[in-house]
């Protein structure tokens, strides 16, 4: 169960998130993905956090999850990445996010 208050926060980091990517991203900058721009690798793990157990362990394992999904970018995640208007520079995060959430609730449920 998660509390209201940890939803609100995501929630609204997602949001700020597009909006800046958008912003900055796309406006003022070429890069498809700028390495100053890192509210995308915050909400992809606020993501892959919210809904496991809290112990150590589970937190690893969604660390290192995200990770290896936000580097290789296997299928999906680098079709997303594409997207225009600083829309892939958040959505791959967020599909790396849910994927590690995904993989970590059935190791640990």
């Amino acid at each position: 169960n998660i509390p209201m208050l940890h939803l609100s926060i995501l929630f609204t980091h997602v949001f700020l998130g597009f909006c800046f990517c958008y912003l900055f991203a796309t406006k003022k900058n070429k890069d498809k993905d700028p390495s100053f721009i890192v509210i995308d690798e915050v909400v992809g793990m606020m993501i892959s956090l919210c809904l496991i157990p809290k112990v150590f362990s589970a937190y690893l394992l969604a660390f290192i999850l995200f990770r290896f999904f936000d580097i290789l970018k296997p299928s999906i995640i680098y079709r997303v990445q594409n997207l225009e208007y600083g829309i892939g520079i958040m959505m791959d995060d967020v599909i790396a996010g849910i994927l590690s959430l995904l993989i970590v609730r059935g190791f640990f449920y």
